[in-house]
């Protein structure tokens, strides 16, 4: 087989998923997968692999839980049971409950009819490129947290932190809010950069990796001069 990914997130298509929305309470994140699932339909995709991911790997020593949200966690079978296009197209919507964890990773996948037939080598040397790949992109947001932190020393200047969701990346999401604060002079940093590395905070009775991530975000921001926060 072949991927086929989906276009970026836009308010067109949004628009067309929008009829199998369920309810108009749940986030806008949410609703755009719904734009996204039909656009694969659309393309003539046959199986689409959306995996529900209860938990996050475990980034820190003081971490007392790893639950995501359960939209994360979950929405991808909702999906599979209101979109009925799904049913009419023929259309396979794959999605699995997967851990994180390398190992247990690679065996949840070779359980699944469409790796099955992938002797565990190949699996697991695909898998041990994606992980290299994400250790790279962290340090990637370390070293270029770190030269923002050391601009704003050396210039005197102030910079924001603009802590939220993952999906907040989606410029369709996060509504060009970190364009407008580079215009108004700020330096924009994100809480996953400058937290790689920070001291562990405890911080218990916290539900939500996310949670726990604004939280040391804002102990960073108190031991640190000329930063501002904002929370999405």
């Amino acid at each position: 087989f072949h991927v086929v990914l989906s276009s970026a997130s836009s308010k067109t298509q949004y628009a067309h998923g929008m009829n199998t929305i369920p309810s108009q309470t749940v986030c806008y994140p949410a609703k755009l997968s719904h734009g996204h699932v039909m656009e694969l339909i659309n393309k003539g995709v046959r199986r689409i692999f959306y995996p529900c991911i209860a938990f996050e790997r475990q980034e820190f020593i003081t971490q007392h839980n790893r639950y995501n949200c359960p939209v994360v966690g979950g929405y991808p079978e909702l999906l599979k049971n209101n979109v009925e296009k799904l049913r009419e197209q023929g259309v396979s919507l794959i999605c699995p409950f997967l851990p994180l964890e390398f190992n247990a990773l690679a065996d949840s996948l070779l359980q699944l009819d469409i790796f099955k037939n992938i002797p565990r080598w190949e699996l697991e040397q695909a898998l041990g490129e994606a992980f290299r790949e994400k250790k790279k992109f962290k340090e990637d947001l370390k070293k270029k947290g770190e030269e923002v932190l050391a601009w704003l020393k050396e210039n005197d200047r102030m910079g924001i932190i603009l802590a939220g969701h993952p999906y907040h990346v989606d410029p369709e999401v996060h509504h060009g809010i970190p364009d407008l604060v580079t215009a108004s002079g700020l330096a924009v940093l994100s809480d996953k950069g400058i937290l790689i590395g920070f001291l562990d905070l405890s911080v218990g009775g916290v539900f939500g990796v996310v949670r726990v991530g604004l939280l040391r975000g804002a102990g960073f921001l108190c031991g640190t001069l000329g930063l501002l926060a904002s929370l999405a």
